[in-house]
């Protein structure tokens, strides 16, 4: 996509490419992820164990009726991992307690689930990550929000970073250093910034900036820089056409997209 941007610009020079900045975000996470090996096993054996098994759904909510069940996190679903490990750091003693009830001959996952409540490193990462990465999944999620002003966006980004300079141990410098290697390498970022001081009237845009009137620079005020919509739209058109509906009069379609496209007028 970075090829293609640059051989547009070809055609047309004020033309912005820029990329996913919540998609950004979940790079952090992906790393934070790797680095957290003890949390990633805990989460992911503990998932195992109660998909499609009513029983041990039925002892969970017996022993703890006050307590959700464990989150089920998608890793393509950005954030959702993070916010698995926040929901462990608050119930991780619940969970082992309903998970050593369990016959380690019914799933080898269960046995796998009770090694990894046992490893050392799961109380010091869970910690860690309670305590200073709850801002990943936060910033994601206003990130997604609709129609969100391109000063809102960098205020957002500026305070992760402003958080990532807090981050403390190895862990914290490796994710750190991986924020800070993604951005720049967004080919439009630097852009964006110039666009959002002049938005603010605080200062002359950089020598490389392209020469846009005011005109053009002001409807810069809502530069998309995620790529969320487009997202929202796959889900949305793929109702279109399901296993029981294969086609589609002309009209038909028209009157379903306009319901889709204006449902959040509605609410």
């Amino acid at each position: 996509m970075i090829k293609a941007g640059k051989s547009l610009k070809l055609l047309y020079p004020k033309m912005l490419h820029v990329t996913c900045l919540a998609h950004a975000m979940h790079r952090v996470a992906e790393e934070l992820r790797k680095k957290s090996f003890s949390v990633n096993s805990v989460i992911s054996s503990v998932k195992i164990i109660f998909i499609k098994a009513p029983s041990r759904i039925c002892a969970f909510k017996m022993m703890h009726p006050e307590l959700l069940l464990p989150p089920e996190p998608i890793l393509i679903r950005w954030g959702t991992w993070i916010l698995a490990v926040l929901y462990y750091a608050e119930n991780h003693r619940a969970i082992e307690e309903v998970v050593c009830t369990f016959d380690e001959a019914d799933s080898k996952y269960i046995a796998e689930a009770k090694a990894a409540f046992k490893m050392k490193g799961l109380m010091p990462s869970l910690t860690f990550l309670k305590a200073y990465m709850s801002i990943i999944p936060e910033s994601i999620l206003k990130l997604e929000s609709r129609g969100m002003e391109l000063v809102e966006v960098v205020a957002t980004i500026r305070g992760v970073i402003q958080e990532a300079d807090l981050w403390p141990g190895e862990t914290g410098k490796t994710v750190k250093q991986n924020l800070e290697f993604m951005l720049p390498r967004n080919p439009g970022w630097s852009a964006a910034l110039d666009f959002e001081k002049m938005l603010r009237g605080e200062s002359a845009p950089s020598e490389d900036f392209p020469n846009y009137s005011a005109q053009e620079a002001a409807s810069f005020k809502y530069l998309p820089l995620m790529s969320v919509d487009v997202e929202r739209s796959f889900s949305s058109l793929k109702l279109l056409l399901t296993d029981l509906r294969k086609s589609f009069k002309t009209e038909n379609i028209e009157n379903i997209l306009v319901v889709q496209t204006s449902a959040d007028l509605l609410h």
